[in-house]
């Protein structure tokens, strides 16, 4: 039987293209640059808006494109998926080992929602949401004070586990020697 039951394979953008741009043509969307793993409509949006904005204000010439489309899409999409790829690489760490999703568990429901766990909630909220530049989400996820009460909580879940491994252990070896 497999391990898992459930796999996600989408065909979506990822990248970016390597020359979405010419004179008097210039592609938009997800054709262009999408952000890592969300809506191709904002990345239509933003990528449609620059491309307007610079064929009224510099022209419609490689070079102006290259200056007022590229580089701005580069800088707000490409740069910013860098730091998105980490994050769900991080992410996809987590779900894969079932004592690292128990902590993630513990320390976003099981708390108040305020201080550090308020911290994580708006981290997984808008990664999944995507309402948030990565960049902006992983100077979230870099606090000191939010990686120490991880940290204590990993502590504490493994200290848990070990206590119900030894409980479990002790109650199956002293069931055993009633049995004659």
């Amino acid at each position: 039987m497999p391990e898992k039951y459930c796999s996600c394979v989408p065909k979506i953008a990822t990248t970016a293209s390597r020359n979405p741009f010419t004179d008097r043509l210039v592609i938009i969307g997800d054709a262009c640059s999408t952000r890592y793993y969300k809506n191709g409509i904002e990345s239509a949006f933003k990528t449609a808006k620059l491309a307007a904005e610079t064929s009224f204000y510099r022209g419609i010439s490689r070079s102006a494109f290259k200056k007022g489309y590229h580089r701005p899409v580069v800088k707000q999409i490409v740069h910013d998926n860098f730091f998105g790829k980490i994050l769900f690489g991080i992410y996809n760490l987590v779900y894969e080992n079932s004592f690292l999703s128990e902590v993630l568990i513990k320390s976003t429901v099981y708390k108040k929602t305020g201080g550090k766990a308020g911290h994580l909630k708006y981290i997984l909220w808008n990664l999944y949401t995507g309402n948030t530049p990565y960049k902006s989400i992983f100077i979230k996820f870099l606090n000191p004070l939010m990686q120490w009460e991880l940290i204590v909580q990993t502590v504490k879940s493994a200290f848990e586990r070990v206590s119900n491994t030894m409980r479990t252990l002790k109650s199956n070896t002293s069931g055993k020697r009633g049995i004659k």
